[in-house]
């Protein structure tokens, strides 16, 4: 029963039908530089906030202010509806009475409710120890892990330390009632797969196949011109522990609120498809309106 226990929903039906954000799992994100992982992260660590649970975060390279402000300017977001940026969390005072207000009290809920904890870095060397020590004093539901290559004092190759977090990130989670997220840069066949927008193979995880061979979900977040022009990402599916999902899954990007929101609208198998044929179809009528022709 524990293993199907729900912490919170991903906001994405298509994965919350039969893997929302359980316990007991291992899930690993794959994207390349600057495409949104992080974004990602914060804005699923928001939902099991939202849920009541608990969630530790693993800065890494990030500044854990700025992982702060984002969460928190995600989390206004989707409990009040209103949109803030870094400035206002930075400077409430300076803000509109009602703003403001909202902000404080935004504040005084994560941190009352003990459900938010930061690590600038755990160690390839004592990862498991890490995890636990963290556990023990938090008692999280979710733990993030933002990147898998930027943990600290290395203990050799890049394949032997990201073997070492894949390998105690699976006892972890066996071991304790949470799931483990794991933000990744794709391998180089896999970089080299999204480059082109070509169907990736081989295992997408930078430095090792364990780390998406130990997982029991892998995403990977997909962007072309296309879907750039439109604010959309593509989520695939690469791995899961459960029924396949066989369509790509689109997420709209708002930024600005750390958000990848789902539109059921572009769900449709040739909705994305259709929008590169209609900029195609719009250049040609620019075209012939520019000339002696005309399109009938």
């Amino acid at each position: 029963k524990e293993l199907q226990q729900p912490i919170a929903d991903w906001g994405i039906p298509e994965l919350d039908d039969y893997t929302p954000i359980l316990m007991h799992r291992l899930v690993v994100l794959v994207g390349l530089e600057n495409i949104g992982k992080t974004k990602f992260c914060v804005d699923k660590a928001v939902n099991v906030l939202l849920a009541n649970k608990r969630v530790a975060y693993m800065c890494g390279e990030s500044v854990a202010a700025t992982v702060y402000s984002s969460i928190l300017i995600n989390y206004i977001y989707k409990r009040y509806g209103l949109i803030v940026n870094a400035d206002h969390i930075a400077n409430p005072e300076d803000c509109p009475e009602d703003v403001r207000k909202v902000i404080w009290m935004s504040i005084d809920e994560i941190v009352s409710s003990k459900n938010l904890t930061f690590v600038d870095s755990f160690s390839y060397r004592t990862i498991y120890e890490d995890m636990q020590s963290v556990y023990e004093k938090s008692h999280f539901d979710l733990l993030v892990i933002d990147h898998s290559c930027a943990l600290k004092d290395k203990i050799g190759s890049l394949k032997e330390n990201i073997d070492e977090l894949a390998e105690k990130a699976r006892d972890f989670k066996k071991d304790y009632p949470v799931c483990v997220l794991i933000s990744s840069h794709p391998s180089s066949t896999a970089r080299e797969a999204l480059s082109k927008g070509a169907p990736i193979t081989d295992s997408p995880t930078k430095g090792s196949q364990g780390l998406s061979g130990e997982a029991d979900e892998v995403f990977i977040l997909r962007s072309n011109e296309t879907l750039d022009k439109q604010g959309l990402l593509e989520l695939e599916v690469f791995k899961r522990r459960a029924d396949a999902i066989l369509n790509k899954i689109i997420l709209k990007k708002k930024f600005e609120v750390s958000a990848l929101v789902y539109d059921e609208n572009m769900q449709a198998v040739d909705k994305v498809a259709s929008l590169e044929k209609q900029e195609a179809l719009a250049a040609l009528t620019n075209d012939l309106d520019n000339s002696m022709y005309s399109l009938v």
